[in-house]
């Protein structure tokens, strides 16, 4: 997928869509992979940290077209968070793309069928386990034992806390407030998982210009839980 974007649109402009595609995948496994370039070839690091900020930003829009598909009544409530975090994201991974020029650019990301019996079944297996692990812990512990869980299973898959967020909240077991914040968390411990990544694998230097965005995304996010109250 990613050689096929690289020969339709070049090198240059194919770089955002390779992030956007690694994205929709994994955007732990592309920053995992990204750093590791970074680490071997810093010459092209601010191409290498596009690509790693564009596949982090895409999970907002996939956790929202999630969202729409599966709890349309709860997409009001989660739209300012990943809305808020995406309108602040966008505009310093923009900047290093502008700023790019003639910079080495690092080779396309080598994508996985998502698709592959194993993986389905892997996700499957996983969702089911999520799904009853956050409705026990909403009745041990209330809320506040969701919010663990949504932080554990943000260093995972993000994926399979949403569904279960969704479709708990769907059937009267979370209030709207609580799936969005079991959400809004694991997203970022997500993003606190892929800052360790970059920092371990890349250096402190390619891990400091990611934080940038990071920082953003983190920062919009926050505005949107404050403005749900």
């Amino acid at each position: 997928a990613g050689y096929l974007v690289l020969r339709v649109l070049g090198e240059r402009r194919a770089l955002p869509l390779i992030g956007i595609l690694g994205g929709l995948v994994s955007s732990t496994a592309t920053t995992l992979s990204y750093a590791r370039l970074a680490r071997k070839e810093p010459a092209s690091s601010a191409a290498q940290i596009l690509v790693v900020l564009a596949a982090n930003t895409v999970v907002l829009v996939k956790l929202a077209v999630i969202a729409a598909l599966m709890s349309p009544q709860l997409l009001p409530h989660l739209l300012p968070v990943l809305g808020g975090g995406l309108l602040l994201a966008l505009p310093y991974p923009l900047l290093l793309w502008r700023g790019l020029g003639q910079q080495a650019v690092p080779p396309a990301l080598e994508l996985g069928n998502p698709s592959e019996m194993r993986v389905a079944l892997l996700f499957a297996a996983l969702y089911a386990a999520m799904l009853l692990a956050v409705a026990w812990l909403h009745q041990a512990a209330g809320p506040s034992g969701v919010y663990a869980m949504a932080v554990l299973s943000g260093l995972t898959d993000i994926d399979a806390i949403a569904l279960s967020a969704l479709h708990l909240a769907n059937a009267g077991t979370l209030a709207p407030q609580e799936a969005v914040g079991a959400i809004s968390l694991a997203y970022l411990s997500s993003i606190a998982l892929k800052f360790a990544i970059a920092w371990s694998v890349a250096g402190w230097g390619f891990a400091r210009r990611t934080a940038i965005g990071y920082a953003w995304t983190v920062a919009g996010i926050c505005a949107g839980l404050l403005l749900l109250g």
